[in-house]
């Protein structure tokens, strides 16, 4: 690490930001058009770490042109113009990193960084900025919509609400049913950058409460049973994800990275699923907690 740069008060050898733009003005056009040569979609700006169901921590290399494929498609599934969200998710997270700070960034909208989530203070934040959309797991938006001041018309700035990293209640869905709100959810992991299916806008209550989405590119997911064949629909098997846009492996772990793939090079999620005959994803489980082939109900 060649420079340290401090968001409050400076310690050790770190800089203040106010310092760190001022040095902007070094910078010559030659050397800028010069780094900028030397920066490829395959290098890895990102490291995150995720233990998935395993426990045992591994770092994920995430690639330019994966994150910003990933944060433009975010941006063409919920298109505000610009976005206006706020994250309290960790910044050391996919969810908060790139499922909500990368996708706004390159969205050109702005978000509001909170400690900690307070239904109250979410509901006074939305009117206070007019946020237009909220990212949320699903179990804040149970907590908000529990709160007395949800039916207070203090979220009516809202334009989108979307969630990821596990299925709504039924209940919770129902509550934020209104004309004027569209309603998403995808589904991803820290390995394939982020989400890659997503509802769609024209989403109905039933989808919304029993699919995970359509995969975006169209064919970039696939679903295959422990002998690698292609599962029907109803046929449950482990999601695998085409490696284009995915991880660039685990960090000093080749091994672990070379199981992550199958022998054909797509990424096997470690989770399950099925085709439904429109085309969706039901999401199933982990394939640790059990793999049993046979028709989805």
């Amino acid at each position: 690490v060649e420079t340290v740069v401090s968001l409050g008060a400076p310690f050790g050898r770190a800089i203040t930001c106010q310092q760190f733009v001022e040095r902007a003005e070094e910078v010559t056009e030659a050397a800028l058009t010069e780094l900028n040569r030397l920066v490829t979609g395959e290098d890895t700006p990102l490291l995150v770490y995720t233990s998935g169901s395993s426990g045992m921590p591994k770092g994920v290399l995430l690639r330019n042109q994966a994150l910003v494929t990933r944060s433009l498609t975010q941006n063409r599934h919920w298109p505000l113009f610009p976005p206006r969200t706020v994250n309290y998710l960790p910044i050391n997270h996919i969810g908060g990193v790139h499922w909500i700070s990368a996708f706004v960034l390159i969205g050109g909208g702005c978000e509001r960084l909170l400690e900690r989530f307070k239904p109250a203070d979410l509901i006074e934040l939305v009117e206070q900025d007019r946020l237009n959309i909220l990212l949320q797991p699903p179990t804040a938006y149970q907590m908000l919509s529990e709160h007395p001041d949800f039916e207070s018309g203090k979220l009516a700035s809202l334009e989108w609400v979307v969630w990821s990293g596990g299925a709504m209640p039924a209940d919770t869905v129902r509550r934020f049913l209104r004309p004027d709100l569209r309603l998403g959810c995808s589904y991803g992991q820290t390995e394939t950058t982020g989400s890659v299916v997503y509802s769609g806008d024209k989403a109905d209550y039933e989808a919304l409460t029993t699919a995970i989405g359509r995969p975006d590119p169209p064919g970039s997911v696939r679903i295959c049973d422990q002998a690698g064949n292609l599962c029907p629909a109803g046929n449950i098997g482990e999601i695998q994800v085409i490696p284009q846009f995915v991880m660039g492996g685990y960090l000093n772990k080749p091994a672990e990275t070379a199981d992550a793939f199958t022998s054909d090079g797509w990424l096997r999620t470690g989770d399950l699923g099925a085709w439904r005959s429109d085309g969706m994803i039901r999401f199933v489980g982990r394939a640790s907690d059990g793999f049993k082939i046979g028709r989805a109900s």
